[in-house]
């Protein structure tokens, strides 16, 4: 009788209007990066935990900054959240281009060792995430005008390669096609590219310190939006807890 008390009290506490935990007070965007997280760190039991730190900028952004937390479940497999924000220098909403605003995205990577042979590894890379970016005020009415302002899909899927140079400097060349469609003001193809990334990383221990640089040809919106992008990035990468696995020399470039 006590337990059927208990659970009709705690049913009613999750079903009462009057609940509203900081999570649920959240919006849907908030809540898909908390539980992320939480299952990423969640699982630090099975595997190493590294984070990235990095900042850039490319033909879309002025200045754009990525933090990254990557799950190595074992030393073929690594999932993590990327979170990055930038300040637009020629972006899109609606195919129509945006030089001023913000420009969000959330992201989660996938990275699979598909071969190695001595010095050289063979990787399959992926992403699927969302990203908002807009303007906020664009004819300066103290008005934000939220017509200005989209969401979009981004997906990637590649194949990259790294090469071991001694004990400490790793360099890594791939291809891969990102994507973005946006479904909302519009539904329309944006753009993809043929993105080649080339860079390279010094590596320690716990520490590597990393320099990327990716370039393509681009296409989208019926020919209106990109026709070639390019981006450079910088960061640093610091393995948290103890090692349990052998390293990913490779280092996954952000999107």
């Amino acid at each position: 009788m006590q337990r059927s008390n208990f659970r009709s009290t705690f049913i009613s506490l999750l079903n009462a209007r009057s609940y509203q935990a900081p999570y649920y007070r959240l919006g849907q965007s908030g809540r898909f990066v908390v539980l992320l997280a939480g299952m990423i760190l969640g699982f630090s039991a099975t595997g190493q935990t590294l984070l990235d730190l990095s900042v850039g900028t490319s033909s879309q952004d002025n200045f754009n900054v990525q933090v990254a937390v990557r799950q190595q479940f074992s030393d073929r497999l690594q999932v993590g959240l990327e979170l990055q924000a930038g300040s637009p220098q020629y972006r899109f909403v609606g195919a129509q281009v945006m030089r001023e605003g913000y420009s969000y995205a959330a992201s989660v990577p996938l990275a699979f060792r598909l071969a190695k042979e001595k010095k050289i590894q063979l990787y399959g890379i992926g992403r699927l995430g969302a990203r908002f970016q807009g303007i906020i005020d664009p004819d300066e009415n103290d008005m934000r005008d939220s017509i200005l302002a989209s969401t979009a899909i981004i997906g990637e899927l590649g194949l990259a390669s790294g090469f071991r140079v001694g004990e400490k400097i790793t360099l890594q060349a791939g291809l891969s096609f990102p994507l973005a469609y946006e479904v909302s003001p519009n539904a329309l193809f944006e753009y993809t590219w043929t993105k080649l990334h080339f860079g390279g990383s010094w590596n320690s221990p716990r520490t590597s310190v990393f320099l990327h640089s990716n370039v393509g040809s681009a296409l989208g919106a019926s020919g209106d939006t990109y026709k070639y992008i390019w981006s450079l990035e910088v960061g640093v990468r610091y393995t948290l807890g103890n090692a349990q696995n052998e390293p990913f020399q490779f280092i996954q470039t952000s999107f």
